[in-house]
């Protein structure tokens, strides 16, 4: 399915600056020694952690389920695309969730061509929608018009709730500032490399930061796999998905802070979800994920110091932005790096006929003291986060867990740098972008 996912001609100018900037803080950084450019990454990074941990303690409610004061009337719309793996599982976890009123399930089918279609047919208690494929937003949109109830449910095909999902999120709806609420995600399955990488990454980033970013709302997206809507707040900030965009849980998310609501994230609800089972998988999804985020960011951009929410504007998109600008300026000056030496090593060798480096002055030139001060304060922080992670999952750590981690804090967020830089050179030369199913 293709998408017209493009940024306006100013977001295009937007795009060329912020590659611009990047070119010129590598070139920048090859003025000081690489173990200077480490250090700054490791001091914010150690800043992020010490305040993150900071907030956690000083909000312990954040994470506790709250009961409604009354019960919602409620609808669960269900999005599919050739799932016939995941689809049964899914429908039944949501009809054996516990809810103390009667609740619709929907299925919006986006033309499967792999037996979906034929398989729900014959599921009882659920109201399918046949569509042609047009993609998730345009599914989703099928759903919400024939939902009338208060409080909807959006859960993927391939995510599974627990039975007191609805019971112990739909109490933070009674706040009338928060206009959507999530669970913490956990991949299903663990059986490959890959999975089990994913799996500490969503403790972290799926428990314990998007818990703390809910705190001081500087939420920027509501979770995909599954989200409850309070159905006034959709309606006030649009209430359609954008049918043109790859992560309409990110365009919906910042359509409702810009709305002025709260997205409330509550980590004692796990929901599982199908995460992809190999490296060239997840770099599809993450693809999608990250030139998305690009888009959405610059479709966006006036929530960027913006003092209707100075939490999100002034500290939660910039600050986090600016980390992970920084993080693919320091894995373009490592490459180079690397490829200058190893293009030295050939001239020595006698492999290539040429004089002089090939960058004058690249060099492993590094302060051990300082950079070994930093880098274990903050493998020191993010140990906590990950106990924390752990703890809020209720996730028992195996030794079949410490090489994934070890990937995970040292290689992972270069994979992650290349993937991000990537989706803004797409998003600047407009290359067309594809949404694929790119889980189990």
């Amino acid at each position: 399915m293709s998408f017209s996912l493009n940024p306006d001609p100013f977001g295009v100018k937007i795009l060329g600056a912020l590659l611009a900037l990047i070119a010129l803080l590598v070139a920048i950084s090859f003025l000081f020694p690489l173990f200077v450019s480490v250090i700054i990454l490791n001091y914010l990074l150690l800043y992020l952690v010490v305040l993150f941990l900071l907030l956690y303690i000083q909000h312990p409610e954040e994470k506790k389920a709250r009961k409604a004061a009354r019960p919602y009337s409620l609808a669960v719309l269900i999005p599919c695309y050739n799932s016939k793996k995941t689809i049964k599982k899914c429908i039944d976890s949501v009809k054996a969730m516990k809810y103390p009123l009667h609740f619709r399930v929907i299925v919006a089918d986006d033309g499967s061509t792999d037996g979906t279609t034929e398989l729900l047919r014959g599921f009882r208690g659920i109201e399918l929608i046949e569509l042609p494929h047009r993609g998730k937003g345009a599914a989703m949109n099928s759903g919400l018009e024939r939902i009338n109830e208060d409080v909807i449910a959006c859960i993927d095909s391939d995510t599974y709730p627990e039975p007191n999902t609805l019971l112990k999120l739909s109490g933070h709806l009674d706040d009338p500032k928060i206009g959507a609420v999530a669970a913490m995600l956990c991949p299903d399955k663990r059986d490959t490399f890959i999975q089990r990488v994913q799996c500490l990454e969503y403790l972290m980033g799926f428990g314990f930061w998007n818990t703390v970013l809910s705190t001081v709302n500087i939420m920027s997206y509501v979770t995909g796999p599954l989200t409850l809507f309070k159905r006034s707040a959709l309606k006030k900030v649009g209430y359609f998905f954008d049918t043109k965009n790859l992560a309409e849980d990110m365009d919906v998310g910042l359509r409702l802070q810009e709305g002025g609501y709260k997205i409330k994230v509550c980590a004692s609800v796990k929901c599982e979800t199908d995460v992809p089972d190999s490296i060239g998988k997840l770099a599809r999804q993450r693809d999608r994920w990250y030139r998305s985020r690009v888009y959405n960011l610059i479709k966006h951009r006036g929530l960027f110091f913006n003092n209707a929410n100075p939490s999100l504007g002034f500290f939660g998109l910039p600050y986090l932005f600016m980390v992970e600008l920084l993080m693919i300026v320091l894995l373009l000056r490592v490459c180079i790096l690397l490829l200058s030496n190893m293009l030295d090593w050939l001239r020595l060798n006698g492999l290539l006929f040429f004089s002089g480096n090939v960058l004058p002055g690249l060099s492993f030139d590094f302060s051990i003291a300082t950079q070994t001060y930093f880098f274990v304060a903050s493998m020191a922080g993010i140990a906590i986060q990950y106990c924390v992670g752990l703890s809020l999952a209720k996730y028992r750590f195996k030794k079949s867990d410490i090489l994934p981690l070890i990937f995970h804090v040292t290689i992972y967020p270069y994979f992650l740098a290349l993937i991000y830089l990537i989706g803004m050179v797409k998003e600047f030369i407009g290359a067309k972008p594809v949404w694929e199913r790119a889980s189990t």
